[in-house]
């Protein structure tokens, strides 16, 4: 089901003045596969993610909407603490040049990436990419790197998500337009692995562990990861992924 909401028309209408935006066909597909790596209640774990859209109606092919924003709620009573884990605190340029120190470090992946050169075209579709993740001050950075094509550079792009205490994760992918106004970057895939995080604190009695993700200490027989979409045209998707978890044991 197509929805609009007041964010999505008005980030849509501004993309809109600068872009060729494409409006979704009613084939769009939206995927979010985003699963916590554990199923056992109150334990540091990572999350598993795989977010694509594709649009077999698109035409011409290959010029679909472009997101703009998702937001990614992990399961009720996730619980999350950036200082699990050393910080990368930097700017988005220093980020952009790989400045960040490896053991900052929590998650890697792919991507893959349409370029719309006009609302005609000419299209280049599936560039491949990598995805790296680092750990920051209550929130997580994405580096993502495009591979360079005949046609196109490679394209670096820093992301800052604010990482809620509460295990929300909110995405603003920005809007490129490598071949000018008309032209524009679609992130059509991305597939990340954010890795277990954790820490020791305190001394003595006020010593404890602390989780870069700890997942929730109740379990009904399954968790949700709740996904929201907005696109460049004004439309938007929510998507379910649901996995089982282990009931706590009886005493």
């Amino acid at each position: 089901m197509r929805k609009k909401t007041r964010l999505g028309v008005a980030v849509g209408g501004l993309v809109l003045a600068f872009a060729a935006v494409a409006v979704a066909s009613p084939g769009l597909v939206q995927v979010a596969d985003i699963k916590l790596t554990t199923s056992k209640p109150g334990k540091s774990t990572g999350v598993s993610a795989v977010l694509s859209h594709t649009d077999p109606g698109a035409q011409p092919p290959g010029n679909i909407p472009a997101s703009v924003q998702f937001v990614i709620k992990l399961p009720a009573g996730t619980r999350t603490d950036t200082r699990a884990a050393p910080q990368c605190n930097l700017t988005e340029t220093e980020i952009s040049n790989n400045e960040c120190p490896a053991n900052t470090v929590v998650g890697k992946g792919s991507v893959k990436a349409n370029v719309v050169y006009g609302p005609q075209g000419p299209i280049e579709q599936d560039i491949p990419g990598t995805a790296t993740a680092y750990n920051r001050r209550g929130a997580l950075a994405l580096r993502v790197v495009t591979d360079a094509t005949p046609t196109a550079p490679s394209q670096t792009v820093p992301i800052i998500t604010p990482l809620s205490k509460k295990g929300v994760l909110t995405v603003n992918v920005p809007q490129l337009h490598p071949g000018g106004a008309q032209s524009k970057v679609i992130l059509t895939e991305v597939r990340l692995t954010i890795n277990k995080k954790s820490k020791t604190v305190g001394t003595g009695r006020k010593r404890k562990k602390i989780y870069l993700i700890r997942s929730p200490k109740t379990c009904n027989g399954t968790w949700t990861t709740n996904t929201h979409d907005e696109y460049d045209d004004g439309d938007s998707r929510d998507v379910q992924a649901t996995q089982p978890c282990q009931r706590p044991r009886r005493r």
